[in-house]
């Protein structure tokens, strides 16, 4: 889905394409996708920042399309605040209220995450494992996967480059 410097643009084209995870959702077997793009609002002014009500409209929108799945994947642009994958280097957390509200409250599997680049990482709340692969032009990705009745994921690093 679009960042929060992706312009509308983006955002239309990934709509077009069925393919944005926006307030969308899709499934994937035993597996329901939903997610919200852009990210909280900014210093930088963004074209692609929204007000934490929006945000929590966005992802409600694609939960309750997959709320009965019995595996829940968030993928979310902007990261839970206060969390080991919402900080900057200078240790400020940023990301969105908004974000973590609603992981409390709905316990999702997995919250696939990024936003702030430097913040590579993983953390929970409650049962729900957050991880953020960093930029892709530092070779960070991850890899998710069924085991054991539990949907699972883990940082890669892609090493042919």
């Amino acid at each position: 889905q679009a960042g929060n410097f992706d312009r509308q643009e983006v955002e239309d084209y990934l709509t077009e394409q069925k393919i944005s995870l926006h307030g969308h959702a899709f499934i994937r077997e035993d597996i329901g996708i939903f997610g919200v793009g852009g990210s909280n609002i900014t210093p930088l002014n963004t074209p692609n920042e929204y007000e934490e009500n929006e945000i929590a409209s966005f992802i409600l929108q694609g939960y309750q399309k997959i709320k009965d799945i019995p595996f829940k994947l968030f993928v979310s642009h902007a990261p839970p605040f206060n969390t080991k994958v919402d900080m900057l280097q200078s240790g400020r957390h940023v990301g969105s209220t908004a974000v973590r509200e609603f992981i409390e409250k709905y316990q999702p599997d997995l919250c696939v995450t990024g936003h702030i680049h430097e913040a590579k990482g993983e953390d929970y709340i409650g049962r729900t494992l957050i991880i953020n692969p960093g930029m892709l032009k530092n070779r960070g990705y991850v890899k998710i996967f069924k085991e054991k009745g539990l949907l699972k994921a883990v940082l890669k690093q892609i090493s042919w480059f």
